[in-house]
């Protein structure tokens, strides 16, 4: 396939699908084929999704004239255009639904079922080739071998040389403590990180692409059972089928895109795993106020309070070091924020005991940095 931009596959499908719109929207309404006119306002939602995500894509590509207020720039517009998108596309697939019932108990007859099935070939014909155009591949840079991705391959082995020596994240530098995470949870995470390289907008699309191409063969099916024993029923019962398939397909999109906009913890990464291998690194007495969210689906932020034993900026550049090493291995490569609380060794309120989640709910309650005055505890987002 040529190289494309995500925003020419996008503009590519836009022509193709307005172009078929405008066909099925005719015959639909000539021949009285219920199945057809629901295809035909499926793609008018294809339009829709595909307007909405190559908008998203111009301004999450967008470097100057963002508002300084947006500090993520418009990063995340692509996961709130899908989430619109399935949004749009659930809200059809209901209507179409109710018209399908509707249908089925007073049926119409479709006049020259003929016509109306070659118009389904055609559209599933149409649909394969924005399916080629628009695919992603996998994208973001990850090779199919993984030798080029992003965090599949980063072991925690010692880096080569001494500790300044820097990572492949080019913001950090790596200590070489050999077996410093051997035993840590991030170890099971790296074969999923690797394959987890998809892009909801594209995505979004392709589950448009998907449901089309469904549901021409529903037309096709229904055309040819009409044409061949006059069964007008089957017109109904096909659209009833699209709208059911058009439900099935956009819910999870916008499952995957409020789990984002939501600020939910990426579901292959354990919460309670990276704060219990944080806990167990060397210095670090106990870990609090741990929020880890995605920014996109590649892009993921930690923040979190540490309370360590160091009584020295220098000792506590060591522990933090460690911390990103152990959240660069979790697949958190950028927008960490460490907060340090600094605590004597016979520091009564941090005594640690039980397990790291027993622990860190019991820190919790004793934060060493709080807001200044009690009465804001309401307003904490935690």
């Amino acid at each position: 396939m040529f190289a494309l931009s995500k925003a020419r596959k996008l503009e590519i499908a836009i022509g193709i699908s307005t172009a078929f719109f405008v066909v099925e929207i005719v015959v639909g309404f000539r021949q009285n084929s219920l199945v057809l006119i629901a295809d035909a306002f499926h793609v008018v939602s294809d339009l829709v999704g595909f307007v909405v995500a190559l908008v998203a894509f111009r301004l999450a590509d967008r470097k100057h004239g963002v508002p300084a207020n947006y500090s993520f720039g418009f990063q995340r517009a692509p996961v709130t255009g899908a989430f619109f998108n399935g949004a749009f596309l659930a809200g059809l697939g209901f209507s179409i639904v109710l018209q399908a019932i509707e249908r089925l108990i007073e049926p119409e007859e479709v006049t020259e079922p003929l016509l109306v099935l070659i118009v389904g070939a055609v559209g599933l014909g149409l649909n394969i080739v924005s399916a080629l155009v628009v695919h992603d591949h996998g994208g973001h840079g990850h090779s199919h071998d993984g030798s080029t991705s992003s965090h599949g391959s980063h072991s925690h082995s010692p880096v080569a040389g001494d500790e300044g020596q820097s990572s492949s994240t080019g913001d950090i530098e790596l200590s070489s403590v050999p077996d410093k995470h051997a035993d840590h949870q991030h170890t099971k995470l790296q074969e999923v990180l690797e394959k987890k390289s998809y892009d909801l907008g594209l995505l979004g699309a392709m589950v448009h692409l998907f449901g089309d191409a469904l549901n021409n063969l529903f037309v096709i099916i229904a055309a040819a059972v009409i044409w061949k024993t006059g069964f007008s029923r089957v017109d109904g019962i096909a659209s009833f089928l699209v709208g059911i398939s058009i439900l099935a397909t956009s819910i999870p999109l916008m499952w995957r895109s409020a789990r984002l906009l939501l600020e939910a913890a990426p579901e292959e990464m354990s919460l309670a795993g990276i704060e219990e291998d944080i806990a167990a690194l060397p210095g670090v007495k106990a870990v609090h106020e741990i929020h880890i969210f995605s920014l996109t689906q590649i892009k993921h932020i930690a923040s979190l309070h540490v309370s360590v034993n160091s009584s020295s900026l220098h000792d506590f550049t060591h522990v933090a070091r460690s911390i990103r090493e152990c959240l660069h291995a979790w697949g958190i490569h950028g927008g960490v924020s460490i907060q340090p609380e600094l605590v004597d060794d016979d520091e009564q309120s941090i005594v640690v005991l039980g397990t790291a989640q027993e622990t860190a709910t019991g820190i919790r309650q004793r934060c060493q940095i709080p807001c200044a005055k009690a009465s804001c505890d309401e307003n904490a987002c935690c």
